[in-house]
This record gives C-alpha cells, structure tokens and sequence, in this order.
C-alpha cells in the first residue's frame, strides 16, 4: 500500500512538474512567410493531444491561440501522459512548408510538442503566386524529337520535385491558363533530345506573391 501510495505521488509530481507559471508545455513560437522574412498574423496554432475512438485513433484541440501582428504565439498548457502536438490551422491562400522544433526542421504541419521544457518553434508558409509556360520547338525533326521538363521548388530547408513531363514532336504549346505555385524559387531543368544527341538546360525563376511569372523555352 505504501509502495502504491509513493508510486501515485510520484506521478502526480511528474504530471505537475512546471516549466512556467504551473505548466509543464510551454510553446513561445512564430508563423513566418521565409521568403520574406515577416511574421503573419491571424493565423490559428492548436495544442492537441492523441485520443483514442472505438475504431480509430484522432487528435483534440486543448489549446486553440492566434498569432498576433508580428506572427508571434505563445501556449501553455498543464498536459497529462498523452502525446500532445501542434497544427498550424493554416488557411488555402497558403502553401505550408513546415515546423522547426527547437532547431530541427520536419515538412508537415503537425509536430510532436516535449513536456518539462521551453520549445521554441517556426512555422513557415508561403502564399501563391502565378506562371505562364510557352514551349515550342522551332526546329522540328519530327515525331522522335524530344523534351524532358524537370521542376524543382525550394525554399531554406525545404524542397520539392515535381514528376517530369515528356513532350514529343514539333511542340507549340502556349499554355491558355496560368498555374498557381508556391512563392519561392522554381529550378528547370530541360533535356532536348533531337537526332539522338542530348542537350540539358537550366533555368531559374523566382515566383512573386500574387504575381504572374512567364516561362518560354524556344528549342
């Protein structure tokens, strides 16, 4: 009984343990646009702990803050033994790149939160903007020329690769609507095969927010 008696001390002095004013999740965080380096504001961050259902496994909010004008949030919480997380509520005009947890960067929106300790996290997304693509083949062979369209997307630590698309014979293809990217830059990379000898070039382009950006590649 004794033993029983320590034991449940022991775990309410460890649920109890505080790293602020009694509790012991403490989050001081930010929303950042990378790009540019500014904060965005009005933007929801939820505490969440993993609950369990009769046939499946979900997340509850137990903590709901907005950032303010600079993009700064601050949570705490006195958690109890779940894993708690935090989710970046962020809304479509924004394409999410992820969390850094007290300096380690993870591509998702939702992160793992450590009990007992100060965490201090970023989360960061960027807005859209617009591209144009002309591509034409102005001196055409026939059916067996080729280009192979290589896009990768990066941003500080993150990145993307987009699958590559393959046009065949005497192209002219002026798109007639643009595509919605995220902000950042946009690395091409174009293979042009004719008469069976290759030829790689690269490009570079820089999407603004709400801006439209035109690609031509003549070959």
């Amino acid at each position: 009984m004794i033993f029983k008696q320590l034991y449940f001390i022991l775990l309410i002095t460890i649920l109890t343990t505080c790293t602020k004013f009694g509790e012991n999740i403490y989050v001081k965080g930010k929303v950042v646009n990378p790009a540019t380096g500014k904060g965005i504001p009005n933007v929801e961050i939820a505490l969440q702990k993993k609950t369990t259902f009769e046939f499946s496994t979900g997340y509850k909010a137990v903590e709901r803050v907005t950032t303010d004008a600079n993009g700064d949030f601050e949570i705490r919480h006195l958690g109890g033994l779940k894993q708690y997380y935090l989710n970046c509520m962020y809304s479509s005009s924004y394409y999410p790149l992820g969390w850094t947890v007290n300096g380690t960067f993870s591509d998702s929106y939702i992160t793992k939160i450590k009990k007992g300790k100060k965490n201090e996290v970023t989360f960061e997304m960027v807005p859209y903007g617009k591209l144009n693509f002309t591509i034409k083949n102005i001196d055409c062979n026939g059916g067996f020329d080729t280009l192979i369209r290589h896009i990768n997307y990066s941003l500080n630590d993150y990145s993307a690769i987009a699958f590559p698309s393959i046009y065949t014979g005497c192209v002219d293809f002026p798109f007639s609507s643009s595509v919605e990217l995220p902000m950042g830059n946009w690395y091409f990379k174009w293979e042009v095969i004719k008469l069976g000898i290759k030829t790689i070039y690269y490009d570079t382009i820089f999407i603004e927010e709400n801006q439209l950006s035109t690609v031509e590649f003549f070959y």
